[in-house]
């Protein structure tokens, strides 16, 4: 996969859908599917080793306790490879969020500069100066932090899925508790 960062700003930021808030953020991300694929990928990953280290740990715990030497090491195996893993992962998510960031980030700034330059001259005359500079300070990166978090998201909820799955086959009672109480 090529760098994340290959191309700031963006050749051409396309037009927007300004029918609506939710038809631009989507329009925004269609324009980056593949890189918050591979981030939503790699946040599964993350909260997936993250969501299997205490049943890990629990499995260690219990052969520690009838002194099985062979299964402790084991689960001790298992869990530093779920930390290896999660470490990995956490940091190519991490990358890749900051890539998903720059991207929408960059590309609304473009689209503003763009109508600013339209505008020309009439600008003052249609938009306080305070707004423009609000614009470009605020909204840009709120909207590339909205894109930043996807991938976290989905991989809190497949996460969050799996675990009730297995609350839920281990002891139904359990995991309705466990379900209504998050």
């Amino acid at each position: 996969m090529r760098d994340p960062f290959h191309k700031l700003p963006v050749p051409d930021p396309g037009t927007p859908d300004l029918a609506s808030v939710p038809r631009f953020f989507l329009w925004l991300v269609r324009g980056q599917l593949d890189q918050l694929a591979v981030g939503i990928g790699y946040g599964i990953v993350w909260m997936m080793t993250q969501a299997m280290i205490p049943g890990a740990l629990g499995h260690g715990i219990q052969a520690a306790s009838q002194k099985d030497l062979h299964t402790l090491a084991k689960w001790v195996g298992v869990v530093v490879l779920l930390g290896a893993v999660q470490a990995v992962t956490g940091i190519a998510r991490h990358r890749r969020a900051i890539a998903n960031w720059m991207h929408a980030g960059t590309k609304v700034q473009q689209l503003l500069a763009r109508h600013a330059a339209n505008l020309g001259g009439d600008l003052p005359k249609q938009v306080a100066t305070g707004e423009v500079v609000a614009v470009s300070a605020n909204d840009v990166e709120r909207i590339g932090g909205t894109v930043d978090v996807i991938p976290r998201l989905v991989g809190a909820l497949v996460a969050f899925i799996t675990v009730a799955s297995i609350l839920i086959h281990a002891s139904w009672q359990l995991g309705l508790i466990v379900i209504c109480g998050v």
